[in-house]
């Protein structure tokens, strides 16, 4: 890994202990084809990611996807990604190919040092609690809404894979 590009997969592996959630983690190692792959296997997702220029080391992002698409990023979607090419891209490719997720979340978190064989820096290892508390957290609140939609189809409702529908639609 370079530095804090790690922080994805350690909060990734650190929430899975701690979800009791049905969730399918997949590490995708910043190559865009397979992250449009991993992106083309589930209608809901959360996508964990360093971010660059993004705001202070440590500090946390979160964006909506809705249809595919990132919703009102704060900043220049460019050069959020410390990959060449980011979520953003991987979703318009998803999405040109037809394959889309419908709901999800981007949780970034503000990198310090990405020099290749350096450790992660010390702001994010004092923000990974953080990030693993949103990571379970957004994981719970994913599950809720596809159990309300599972129980809206059994009352004869259709809300598909969310493309309609959204958190509001859906409380009890």
């Amino acid at each position: 890994m370079r530095g804090d590009d790690g922080l994805a997969l350690e909060a990734a592996s650190v929430a899975a202990s701690q979800m009791r959630h049905q969730v399918q983690l997949q590490c995708v190692n910043g190559n865009v084809a397979d992250l449009v792959n991993a992106l083309s296997e589930a209608p809901r997702i959360i996508v964990v990611d360093a971010t660059h220029g993004a705001g202070e080391p440590g500090s946390l992002s979160r964006v909506e996807i809705v249809n595919g698409v990132l919703q009102s990023m704060p900043h220049d979607t460019a050069r959020v990604s410390s990959h060449g090419l980011g979520l953003q891209e991987a979703l318009g490719l998803a999405a040109t190919l037809g394959v889309a997720p419908g709901k999800g979340v981007f949780i970034g978190m503000e990198g310090a040092s990405y020099e290749l064989g350096q450790p992660m820096s010390d702001a994010v290892r004092s923000g990974l609690p953080a990030l693993v508390a949103t990571l379970v957290e957004e994981a719970a609140r994913l599950s809720a809404t596809k159990r309300r939609v599972q129980e809206l189809a059994a009352m004869g409702i259709d809300c598909g894979q969310l493309q309609s529908c959204n958190a509001e639609d859906l409380a009890l």
